[in-house]
């Protein structure tokens, strides 16, 4: 291996597959992955880079004391009916009754290794592995992982005999694998949403910045789309969109900051802006700012609501919005600012039929939702960086 030509660098090579980016349904649990380590990406030092649908489905680049190293992160959401195991792991792809060479997990992940940096790699699932696995879940100086070395090495030989000895690139095998393999176990991406709030919280707390519950929501939101936007990014054409570094996050950040500190010089200017944007038309966006003015008319001097039903139906308002927007971002809605606005306005009108026993105005629930939206918490299209 010594004599033969250079390796070549991450930052030079072009991934092993590409495409099916465009059309991605069922990756929210990856995208929080992503965003976990966009936050991780503000606070820790020697995390320089994240690079989304690259060369797997996670790559991260890590700063050590001698040169980068480079982390890959498979996220496996999928349902199965049994613990992750060995087997699974080694399970090719079959073409007829055939199986296909270097198709599996295992296999499809060592192959990352032909850079010259030292890498390593890294399986999150939503299942826990087996017992013959479950030590992988430890820090690789762990006295109990250390100790059951002679176990990871039985795990690698049988990978090595399932695959038949398959080797990467650089001419390592399962036992190279294994040795330079986390494995992180995350329940859903509600957990996962739930623990990066409260990290990109603590993080803000540090710089001496508090924000409200729906304006962390807004700006995980936007952290979460920027991951989504560099996973959908294609290699081909711009590979810079698909890798986001440290300084370009922090920068974002900070502006993202300083202009919500900073209030418009009219009232309703954020939410013309935000209609607009969702291609509203112009009758329609004059209604809504009559609709927030009876809203706001309503709140600071109630005729038909008394102040504890319309503190309560505002956050109802609040909450039902905020899963429209969480489905949005999903993709479980087009991103048609139009289309959305018109879901939000019905979800809305449900909500006025299930608390008919308060007899809220309609337009006042609508106003509710307009003067969410000029407020910078709530939006009629999908959230980006």
């Amino acid at each position: 291996m010594g004599n033969g030509p250079a390796k070549p660098s991450i930052h030079s090579l072009q991934p092993l597959e590409r495409g099916g980016v465009e059309a991605r349904t069922g990756f929210a649990v990856q995208d929080h992955v992503a965003a976990r380590y966009l936050i991780a990406l503000l606070e820790n030092p020697v995390l320089l880079e994240v690079w989304c649908e690259t060369h797997d489905d996670i790559t991260l680049i890590w700063q050590t004391d001698e040169s980068q190293e480079v982390e890959f992160v498979q996220v496996k959401s999928n349902s199965l009916n049994h613990l992750w195991s060995i087997a699974t792991l080694a399970a090719q792809d079959k073409k007829g009754k055939k199986a296909v060479p270097a198709t599996s997990i295992f296999e499809r992940s060592l192959a990352n290794d032909r850079c010259c940096e030292p890498c390593r790699f890294r399986m999150v699932t939503c299942l826990q592995p087996n017992s013959d696995l479950s030590v992988l879940c430890l820090p690789f100086d762990a006295p109990d992982r250390q100790s059951k070395s002679d176990a990871l090495k039985a795990v690698a030989e049988d990978l090595d005999k399932r695959t038949s000895n398959y080797c990467s690139p650089n001419g390592n095998g399962g036992h190279f694998w294994i040795s330079r393999l986390m494995w992180e176990v995350q329940q859903s991406a509600d957990s996962l949403s739930n623990d990066s709030k409260m990290k990109l919280a603590r993080l803000l707390a540090k710089r001496g910045i508090t924000i409200f519950p729906d304006q962390l929501d807004e700006l995980y939101s936007s952290l979460l789309g920027w991951a989504q936007d560099a996973a959908r990014a294609d290699w081909g054409v711009s590979p810079a969109s698909k890798k986001i570094c440290k300084q370009c996050l922090s920068d974002w950040l900070d502006s993202y900051l300083q202009a919500r500190q900073t209030q418009p010089a009219t009232a309703g200017t954020r939410l013309k802006e935000k209609l607009e944007q969702a291609g509203i038309a112009p009758g329609d966006v004059i209604a809504s700012f009559e609709s927030r003015q009876q809203y706001l008319a309503e709140r600071y001097n109630p005729q038909y609501l008394k102040v504890n039903d319309l503190t309560l139906l505002g956050g109802e308002v609040s909450a039902v919005l905020q899963s429209l927007r969480a489905k949005l971002d999903a993709g479980d809605f087009t991103d048609n600012g139009v289309a959305f606005h018109a879901e939000c306005l019905k979800a809305v009108e449900q909500l006025q039929k299930q608390h008919e026993n308060l007899k809220p105005p309609l337009s006042v629930l609508q106003g509710c939702m307009y003067d969410i939206a000029d407020r910078c918490v709530h939006r009629f299209r999908r959230a980006t960086a």
